[in-house]
């Protein structure tokens, strides 16, 4: 007697119903794609004018606003004024305007003729009446502002981003400078700027109406990816789309943030976004201030009609799949003799044996169609374990690459230590720990003469591949750069217009750039936004060495950095590290912070260079515990002895 399971009327079940499967599982899944398409496609159209129409209305008002200030930069530029004039001038401007809350016209010190130095009329609003005051110093040194310095600078007139009022810190303001030029024995001159100065209520007003099915939202972020508006109103002015991206570990909502910055538009995906759910977003610049406007639509209240009728087809064919098992058991019993030669067949196929060929068969019934159906089988299976093999191939060949990429830029790194045994006036140590099989960390230190030695310590944008290639080039942009007569500041410079230069993926790298005498100990240094080395001395104080105020290396062409100096006691060590060891994350998602590491640092007087470079590792291991390592991380230490002949 046969037993159930090898009953031909249970193995012609299983046969049909694979093979109506498959068809099934194809028609299925291009309906669904289709129908989930031409859902996708409403939904951007949607988003798009309800985007558009948004974004028209908000820069209408900005472009109102631009106005007054482009015209009162045109009427100083063509008429000389008397202070009664322009406060008449700016009182009637600001009063005329319902979006305008202040306008200033901040001269540069020594060329308003009335003034001998600084002059700066403010006239703005407060609680309905309009106020008058003089910018100055000590009390406001508007010439190093942002509003003011940042115009002046790039000689363009330009949108501050948003910043909270100082009397009013439930206000966010934003401000528009016009830069104005006087002609100075015949030199055109910047002459001061005119900047006027909005509330942005209205602005959360406006993006608070865009609304898409039940929980759809809109936010607004700035240039610098900071929220201007949003729902959750602890993201407005305290965290950036960065952040987030940071926080999350999302490189999917930092490529977002990118391409929003760059002035891009598009329809995307983003998984687990903020409130852990799927969302698709739509975002559109604002052209007048490089903003950008993100419509949030919830992929589950999108695709919930969808998925109801997914459902209902899928129980039709469940119950569909039932009549079938019955009506193919009540005739597998008519068809018995054709199905041996067939069941001998697929036994053969179910050991793996792909090469056999299915018994012909010269009728034209199902019988016919089920041989047709196994060999149409058989070929996939086939098709499959090849594509598999290859698959698996690709993946081990990719495995070896990285692994020999990682080889290759750990070699190009300095590694024996001591360097310079034969000089005792100096000892230094350094290690990088990739969070990936590469990384974007670097170091560097070498010696150009008997007297200097440079050092150097960076962390590029990002990770992976583009980030080690990213830091190749600079590594080896800033070592070719060098010259003993060269200042530090202009070599930087240099490899910053080096790398501007066709720079299409947008990446940029911190670096902290010094070089010290070793004789006497003076370190000039240029700190192009890293983070801030720490100097320890002997008795324990730890003190920063203070920001230089310059921008990350390849954002700006021709960024003027500046050189700065200090100069290091007997035994001082100079501590420099990335973000990878104070932004490493516990299982808890909790920083090692700045605060932590100078609590280490304070243990830290009596190390040596090695000790304190690879103390400092193993206690951010300790704090991090289990937690995977999300970035970088780079420790280094120069510690400076005074040569015998200085005593």
């Amino acid at each position: 007697m046969v037993h159930l399971k090898n009953s031909l009327a249970v193995k012609l079940v299983v046969s049909i119903l694979s093979v109506s499967g498959l068809i099934f599982i194809f028609i299925f899944g291009s309906n669904f794609s289709r129908s989930r398409e031409i859902l996708l496609n409403n939904a951007k159209l949607n988003a798009k004018h309800l985007s558009s129409a948004t974004v028209n209305k908000i820069e209408i008002i900005l472009t109102n606003v631009e106005k007054i200030p482009y015209t009162l930069a045109y009427h100083l530029e063509h008429n000389s004024l008397s202070e009664k004039e322009m406060l008449g001038l700016l009182t009637s401007v600001t009063e005329s305007s319902n979006e305008i809350t202040g306008v200033t016209i901040a001269y540069e010190p020594g060329l308003f003729a009335g003034a001998k130095g600084e002059f700066a009329p403010y006239v703005y609003k407060n609680d309905g009446k309009l106020k008058t005051v003089y910018l100055k110093s000590p009390e406001n040194v508007y010439t190093k502002k942002d509003w003011y310095l940042i115009p002046k600078e790039l000689q363009r007139a330009m949108w501050s981003e948003p910043y909270y009022n100082v009397d009013d810190n439930s206000k966010i303001l934003a401000t528009f400078s016009v830069p104005f030029y006087l002609h100075q024995n015949g030199k055109r001159v910047c002459a001061g700027i005119v900047s006027a100065e909005i509330d942005l209520h209205w602005l959360e007003q406006i993006v608070k109406g865009v609304t898409l099915y039940q929980n759809g939202y809109a936010f607004l972020i700035s240039h610098d990816g900071t929220f201007v508006t949003h729902p959750t109103k602890d993201f407005i002015m305290n965290e950036t789309i960065f952040s987030v991206a940071e926080k999350d570990n999302d490189p999917a909502v930092r490529k977002y943030g990118q391409a929003a910055l760059r002035g891009k538009s598009d329809f995307i995906l983003l998984k687990q976004f903020l409130n852990k759910k799927n969302i698709w977003l739509y975002y559109v610049p604002l052209l007048t201030n490089d903003w950008s406007l993100g419509v949030v639509i919830p992929d589950d209240e999108l695709m919930a009609d969808l998925n109801s009728l997914t459902r209902y087809i899928l129980l039709y064919n469940l119950v569909g799949a039932i009549l079938l098992i019955i009506a193919i058991v009540f005739l597998a019993n008519r068809i018995t003799r054709p199905l041996k030669k067939l069941a001998t067949a697929t036994d053969q196929i179910a050991a793996g044996n792909f090469n056999v060929a299915i018994p012909e068969m010269h009728s034209k019934d199902e019988v016919s169609h089920l041989a047709a159906s196994f060999n149409f089988m058989k070929i996939s299976l086939r098709q499959y374990i090849d594509n598999l093999m290859e698959t698996t191939a690709a993946k081990q060949k990719m495995e070896s690459e990285l692994k020999i990429a990682h080889e290759i830029q750990m070699g190009i790194l300095p590694k024996i230590f001591p360097p310079f045994p034969h000089r005792p006036e100096f000892d230094l140590y350094a290690v990088i720990e990739p969070a990936k099989e590469v990384g974007g960390d670097f170091y560097d230190f070498f010696l150009l003469d008997d007297s200097f030695l440079y050092f150097t310590v960076g962390d590029v944008s990002g990770k992976g591949v583009p980030a080690s290639l990213f830091m190749a080039v600079t590594k080896t942009l800033i070592k070719a750069s060098t010259a003993i007569d060269l200042p530090l500041n202009e070599i930087i410079c240099k490899v910053n217009n080096d790398l501007c230069r066709e720079n299409d993926s947008s990446m940029f790298v911190t670096i902290f750039f010094g070089r010290i005498n070793i004789r006497t100990g003076e370190v000039d240094f240029v700190n192009a936004g890293h983070n801030l080395p720490y100097i320890i001395s002997q008795n324990g104080e730890i003190k920063k060495i203070e920001k230089t105020g310059d921008i990350a290396v390849g954002i700006i062409d021709n960024y003027p950095y500046k050189l700065a100096r200090i100069t290091l006691a007997e035994d001082d060590k100079i501590f420099l590290y990335t973000d990878g060891i104070t932004e490493a994350q516990n299982i808890t998602d909790e920083l090692y912070s700045d605060k932590r590491l100078e609590v280490f640092l304070k243990t830290q007087q009596s190390s040596s260079a090695k000790e304190l470079v690879l103390n400092s590792v193993k206690e951010v291991k300790k704090f991090s515990d289990t937690a995977p390592q999300s970035d970088d991380i780079t420790s280094f230490t120069l510690k400076w002895f005074k040569p015998m002949e200085s005593k």
